[in-house]
């Protein structure tokens, strides 16, 4: 809907603009009478298209304020404890060090949280299925290691201290993903066998 109303109010805008130029100090016949448009009437559609800019700008600022609150609200990794901790620590950080033991923090508490989802799949899971995660958790351990030396050599060797935090996230998000994969293959597993049973 706000878009229709953008693309309305921005039609209006150039129609008044081509207007204003085209009438802008001329002469105009209508009706067999000498019509001479004023610096006035110029003047009221700079103002007209300055109301129409403002408005747009407003229309385009809440949009994007919505669009990133509903982005927050669906993502479930920003209303995780461990990331509402993280940004809360990263918001009290003076110094890129203090941005580095933040994230560090962060992945820490993600490894914790892989290791529950490991131990609770192992202990609900007949050996035979849970076979199965622990081959993909080995796996995964060798992509994961890959990953961190690929961020090693071109992330954290670089000149600058901002990428010391940028690489310890990079490592973070590793784990994260990870930690949120087996979570949701835990909940997955325990709906499927309430639903077998």
């Amino acid at each position: 809907m706000e878009n229709k109303i953008i693309i309305g109010l921005l039609s209006i805008l150039i129609i008044l603009s081509s207007f204003s130029i085209f009438l802008n100090n001329k002469n105009i016949k209508s009706n067999n009478r000498l019509i001479t448009i004023s610096n006035n009437n110029y003047e009221n559609s700079i103002n007209i298209e300055e109301k129409f800019f403002e408005k747009y700008t407003e229309l385009l600022t809440n949009n994007f304020q919505n669009e990133l609150k509903q982005y927050f609200e669906k993502d479930n990794s920003i209303q995780h404890p461990i990331n509402k901790k993280e940004i809360s620590c990263l918001k009290n950080a003076y110094s890129t060090n203090d941005m580095t033991n933040c994230v560090i923090t962060a992945n820490e508490e993600w490894e914790k949280e892989l290791n529950k989802y490991l131990k609770l799949l192992e202990k609900d899971m007949p050996a035979n299925e849970y076979k199965l995660i622990t081959e993909s958790q080995n796996a995964w351990k060798i992509s994961a290691d890959k990953d961190r030396k690929l961020i090693d050599k071109y992330v954290t060797e670089k000149d600058g201290t901002m990428y010391i935090p940028l690489s310890a996230d990079y490592h973070k998000i590793i784990t994260m993903n990870r930690a949120k994969f087996l979570t949701d293959i835990y909940y997955e597993y325990i709906d499927l066998a309430k639903y077998n049973n």
